[in-house]
């Protein structure tokens, strides 16, 4: 374990956090006293990544250069929040504001204009009380959705050919990471990635140490949804297409994937998904009603409409972002390629409404509109392989990199291709 570890050391994994989301808390008192690094944990354990600032100026700096991926909670004490609010409020960063004051009146009614504005308290134990149950809602329809097209009309200025290799490329470092062969150190290579960005949080790791004495391949369905640490750096893996982080995730992938493949869902559904996505992405994708798209990375739905809506509406979008509910239409057939399952495997009652798609699933985006309540309707219907519209996509894949079990050398010769593909060719993805 010690030489995993080291190796682990030497990876080039450069950002400062690996979750979407993180904690901004600017207060004017930054200083360690006992109070202080309580409520630091408390807060760590509900979104792992925490940053304090003393002073506006600094934190609006951290904001400014925020991907417009990344997400962030940010609490703000009374003296800070007139001026900073109004500066950042619309930022699509900026997922909820919390005001810990002294004087709730006082702040109440100027803040009114400010929806992201989740609570206003003097009491800190109520903020993270808030905070716990607004980020099980943020985790399911906030975090960014990564979506590709695999195939375009005339519309777009690269040729057909091209685009079809640079979305189908994430499908290529799926398979191979699914089909590379287990080094022994798989599931300790990934505790030591995790816990050197939990470094510091004791909740999680406990977590942590509880996942490499107690992980076994046929429960990590149930990880995934439940400890969702491994969620959370996976996610943002995903949607930066992090081959460094996602070679860590391989055997848990994989575990996951055969997983959904034992418990595989039988019979036609109907399945729901809320979603804040950008109206820039929107309109983008509305060029491909008709045609073919991939989600980049595990969907997690819902047969229950209502409960789904019912958290979208919870959620206070910034002026650019628009609330989305996908309507998702999931026939199995006879193919056995598809792979999505009930998850209800005797942790939540709950579970039995919910269902999870492999990463990678194909859609065919069937329309785009909008309801009586202005929300957007995603209608999307599952594909399989055996389209011969993929058929000849994945064949050229494997024939490419092999069939079967193989190696690192597979994943690095894939990784150069990207490289040099995407030098002269701009992917569109969100």
């Amino acid at each position: 374990m010690e030489k995993t570890e080291q190796l682990h050391e030497k990876s080039t994994l450069h950002d400062d956090h690996l979750e979407i989301f993180s904690l901004l808390w600017i207060r004017n008192e930054v200083n360690k006293n006992e109070k202080n690094q309580n409520n630091e944990h408390k807060l760590r354990a509900i979104i792992n990544y925490l940053k304090i600032f003393e002073h506006i100026d600094e934190c609006q700096q951290y904001i400014q250069t925020m991907s417009k991926e990344d997400r962030s909670v940010l609490i703000v004490n009374d003296q800070f929040s007139r001026e900073l609010i109004p500066t950042i409020h619309n930022l699509c960063q900026i997922s909820s504001i919390y005001i810990y004051c002294s004087n709730e009146n006082k702040n109440k009614q100027w803040s009114k204009q400010f929806p992201k504005i989740r609570a206003i308290t003097n009491q800190f134990d109520e903020i993270l009380t808030r905070i716990e149950v607004d980020q099980k809602i943020r985790m399911k329809i906030e975090e960014p959705l990564s979506i590709k097209p695999l195939n375009v009309d005339d519309e777009i200025n690269l040729p057909t050919k091209k685009l079809d290799e640079s979305c189908i490329y994430f499908q290529t470092l799926i398979d191979i990471l699914l089909r590379i062969r287990s080094n022994g150190e798989d599931i300790n290579e990934l505790f030591y990635l995790c816990k050197k960005e939990y470094k510091g949080n004791r909740n999680h790791l406990a977590l942590l140490r509880e996942f490499q004495q107690n992980y076994s391949s046929n429960a990590a369905v149930q990880w995934y949804i439940h400890r969702p640490f491994l969620q959370k750096i996976l996610n943002k893996a995903f949607q930066l297409e992090n081959i460094d982080i996602l070679y860590l995730f391989r055997s848990f992938i994989r575990d996951i994937y055969h997983q959904l493949r034992y418990n595989q869902y039988q019979s036609p559904v109907r399945l729901y998904k809320g979603q804040l996505m950008s109206k820039k992405q929107l309109n983008y994708l509305k060029k491909f009603t008709g045609k073919l798209i991939s989600v980049n990375s595990f969907l997690l739905t819902s047969t229950d409409r209502e409960t789904v809506i019912n958290d979208l509406e919870e959620t206070t979008p910034s002026n650019n972002m628009q609330k989305v509910l996908f309507d998702i239409d999931a026939d199995p057939g006879e193919d056995i390629s598809i792979r999505f399952a009930n998850i209800n495997l005797d942790y939540d009652q709950d579970d039995n409404k919910n269902i999870l798609f492999m990463v990678g699933s194909i859609f065919r985006l069937v329309s785009i509109s909008y309801d009586k309540d202005k929300r957007c309707i995603i209608k999307i219907k599952l594909c399989n392989e055996n389209k011969p519209d993929l058929q000849q996509l994945f064949e050229n894949m494997r024939k490419e990199y092999g069939y079967g079990e193989t190696n690192l050398l597979a994943l690095g010769y894939f990784e150069c291709q990207q490289f040099l593909f995407v030098s002269f060719f701009q992917s569109p993805c969100f």
